[in-house]
């Protein structure tokens, strides 16, 4: 089981906390002052504005403001404004993080995450920067770190790859790897791993420079040409969707549903998933041939890696 709770357990610690309601247009938080409550949102979308410049959007479930303030013994650093009906859990801060450790723990991995990614962008800006990439580029990476520091949760809207990678793919991949034996974070992952490949494909495929076939087909098997293991995350993500594969849709393995897909413990035979027949350990596998298996995390790593090397080969960040 992981440390950290998720956000589920997270948003049920709350129930017994007070609910306050925004109307769009109305400071939920003023820059400046000191209140000593944290706010977390439980439905409805607010802007995190700094200086009358909005940095981000937010209207995740269970986004938590206020954190810095109370953390830094200091005064709010940015308005946070409803732009539409919100509605708030309103709890007393010290009470919440020494009387809820599900909250404390929660709030930590928020700001986690948050100085991961802001450390990931930071990468990408310095390639940016010693590459030469367009102001317009850099600006956008500029944007996502103002974001990321502004507020827990704050994220900008997703309108190309990279941002899908960012904010969805990468948290995906995060996610899974606190967990790896949940059927269910890996099925999200398969997922994300997948459609990456329509994203990349819608929005890049028409520029000059483009390697790969013009065709999403054709993509599909330019990937699994450079990792094999992209023919796999094809065929579970669509299983995931639809239960059973159409074989009219030429699938990639010879997995045909969710029924190939299991939590396994068991001593893993040589050619199979692990060289060493003796060790044991629990995973993740799918039969993808008669008396075939593939490590789920073993084939995830694997296409993470190739999609890493992908965006920084050609400057899709």
């Amino acid at each position: 089981m992981p440390l950290i709770p998720d956000k589920a357990a997270f948003q049920n610690s709350l129930a017994s906390l007070p609910l306050v309601t925004y109307q769009p247009g109305e400071n939920v938080i003023v820059d400046g002052s000191t209140t000593g409550r944290l706010l977390i949102l439980k439905k409805g979308n607010v802007a995190v504005v700094k200086e009358d410049t909005e940095i981000a959007t937010v209207a995740e479930p269970g986004a938590v403001f206020g954190e810095l303030s109370i953390l830094l013994d200091k005064p709010h650093t940015a308005d946070v404004r409803a732009l539409e009906t919100s509605q708030f859990h309103v709890a007393d801060a010290s009470a919440l993080l020494t009387q809820n450790p599900t909250a404390a723990f929660y709030i930590a991995t928020v700001l986690a995450r948050r100085l991961d990614g802001a450390n990931q962008a930071l990468v990408q800006l310095k390639h940016q920067l010693s590459t030469g990439a367009p102001h317009s580029v850099i600006a956008k990476t500029v944007s996502k770190m103002e974001g990321l520091l502004a507020v827990g949760g704050a994220k900008a809207k997703v309108v190309n790859s990279g941002e899908y990678k960012f904010q969805v793919v990468d948290q995906d991949y995060a996610d899974y790897k606190q967990d790896p034996t949940s059927l269910r974070l890996a099925y999200h992952l398969a997922v994300s791993l997948f459609h990456l490949r329509d994203w990349t494909f819608a929005e890049h495929s028409g520029a000059e420079n483009w390697p790969y076939s013009t065709t999403i087909g054709d993509y599909q098997r330019d990937l699994e040409n450079l990792c094999g293991d992209f023919g796999y995350m094809r065929d579970l993500a669509n299983a995931v969707k639809h239960k059973e594969l159409d074989a009219s849709k030429k699938p990639s393995t010879q997995m045909v549903g969710l029924a190939n897909t299991e939590v396994s413990m068991a001593a893993f035979q040589p050619g199979a998933i692990q060289g060493n027949a003796f060790q044991t350990r629990t995973g993740i596998v799918s039969e993808t041939a008669p008396a075939k298996h593939v490590d789920f995390e073993k084939a995830a790593d694997a296409v993470m890696s190739k999609w890493n090397k992908l965006f920084a080969t050609h400057g899709w960040l």
